[in-house]
């Protein structure tokens, strides 16, 4: 959901409303709403609404909502609100696309399939310190990943970042789902063996490979010796073989889930 009233904020997007619509064009089905801020990075609440809302009445069905010029544009969600001292506002998506009307006018449940592109929801995600028997320190990173898209994926990268105050990014490190090493035997393991087994593309039993639609895989990411001063952490993943095409100077890999400690 958003205001678009001031051009400039459109490139200093915080919070954003997105919507993925399932219906056969009646008044059946659902629609799935994501609420988030920092350009998607952070999910601030999710659920499913009945098909033949508006954009604004699904959100209405879903949090706490304050709106401006007769309804036309929402301007706090859940306690969270637009601030020109901050630069930041609400902005609406509907299965990816930015809206260019008002939320109120816009239904956004329109066919009954998955995105037709490659979609991963990161979840159930748990960072902690842990220490190897020689003394160097740990951070690990471990969650799920579920392709919930239309089609097939073959293959998923992760990517995970440790932030610091004020969402500072401190460091990345990247790896592949199905591969997660048992919390008992981790501080045993040399950093070599270690990386060795979680950088294994297609997953312990090739389960990183050809992923169908609603598949939910593990996935650990472990930080050697990391800084101090990590307050929070965010997830990304993307398809194996666009993380190929695209990868960054630094050998990681961009690729959505975050969680404060």
């Amino acid at each position: 959901m958003n205001r678009r009233r001031l051009p400039v904020l459109l490139a200093l997007l915080v919070a954003a409303v997105g919507l993925t619509g399932c219906s056969a064009g009646g008044e059946d089905g659902s629609a799935r709403v994501w609420i988030t801020r920092d350009q998607g990075a952070t999910r601030l609440d999710q659920g499913t609404v009945p098909a033949g809302l508006t954009a604004l009445q699904g959100l209405d069905r879903l949090a706490k909502i304050e709106t401006s010029y007769g309804g036309a544009f929402v301007t706090t969600i859940n306690g969270l609100s637009t601030s020109r001292l901050h630069q930041r506002d609400w902005f609406y998506f509907v299965n990816g696309i930015s809206g260019r009307t008002s939320s109120g006018n816009v239904i956004p449940v329109r066919t009954r399939s998955a995105p037709e592109n490659a979609v991963f929801d990161v979840g159930n995600l748990k960072g902690y310190l842990n220490k190897q028997t020689s003394g160097e320190r740990l951070y690990v990173v471990k969650g799920t990943v579920t392709n919930v898209g239309k089609v097939l994926s073959s293959g998923i990268r992760i990517e995970a970042t440790l932030l610091g105050k004020d969402n500072q990014v401190i460091v990345k490190n990247g790896t592949f789902p199905g591969n997660v090493i048992d919390e008992s035997l981790i501080s045993h393991m040399s950093r070599v063996r270690i990386e060795g087994f979680l950088g294994m593309r297609y997953g312990e039993g090739d389960v990183n490979r050809d992923i169908p639609t609603g598949k939910t895989l593990p996935f650990m990411v472990v930080f050697f010796d990391p800084p101090e001063g990590v307050e929070s952490f965010r997830v990304k993943a993307i398809e194996a073989e666009e993380a190929d095409r695209i990868g960054s100077p630094d050998g990681k890999v961009p690729g959505t889930g975050a969680s404060n400690q």
